[in-house]
């Protein structure tokens, strides 16, 4: 699986199948994700790097509701970590962003709810300017310009799709479901922007 010019790998039997677009990726258990390995000297891994801000839009179907997973992270949602994480708290969506080094941290909350087995397509953006916005289906439905200050240590930190980016089994978190046409961004995309993302 590629992420521009980065080759992620699929691990435990994480499987590409006919949906979506033409083909999404599937993950039906906390053993499947996708890792693009350890991008803390990138944009894509450290936010310190992103001088024109972050954008990720992303295809989502899943079909359950878990108390909380994650189907993007690399590191904000952990003490130590910094990096950006897209996940769902019982269903309703949010995003989080955490610089290093100043420790800074963004949490987007929605109360949108995403139900289950419908596709549905998100985007998450960030700036140090304008904070952490959060869409749905090119809609706006959270947003933060009021960060706090949260620990941030200079870990590796590994971008995952599929599951937080913790390898420890029970703090996986994972997010069974279906993935597709994930585009990153290494700028703060407009809402214009987002709302003429091409559905399907």
């Amino acid at each position: 699986m590629l992420l521009g010019p980065i080759n992620g790998t699929l691990k435990g039997g994480a499987s590409l199948v006919r949906e979506g677009y033409e083909s999404a990726l599937q993950t039906i258990d906390d053993t499947q994700y996708v890792t693009f390995g350890d991008q803390s000297h990138i944009c894509l891994g450290n936010l310190s790097h992103c001088p024109y801000g972050f954008t990720l839009a992303i295809w989502l179907k899943t079909p359950e509701q878990p108390q909380q997973n994650f189907f993007v992270s690399s590191g904000s949602h952990t003490v130590q970590g910094h990096g950006i994480g897209l996940f769902k708290n019982n269903g309703y969506i949010g995003a989080s962003f955490k610089i290093h080094p100043s420790a800074t941290y963004w949490v987007a909350q929605s109360g949108f709810y995403m139900d289950t087995d419908t596709w549905y397509h998100v985007s998450m953006t960030w700036s140090q300017g304008s904070g952490a916005h959060l869409y749905a289906d090119g809609v706006p439905i959270a947003e933060n310009t009021s960060p706090i200050i949260w620990n941030a240590e200079d870990e590796q930190m590994h971008f995952v799709l599929g599951r937080s980016n913790m390898f420890y089994p029970e703090n996986s978190v994972s997010a069974h479901g279906l993935y597709d046409d994930m585009h990153v961004y290494y700028e703060e995309k407009t809402q214009e922007f987002i709302a003429n993302i091409p559905r399907f």
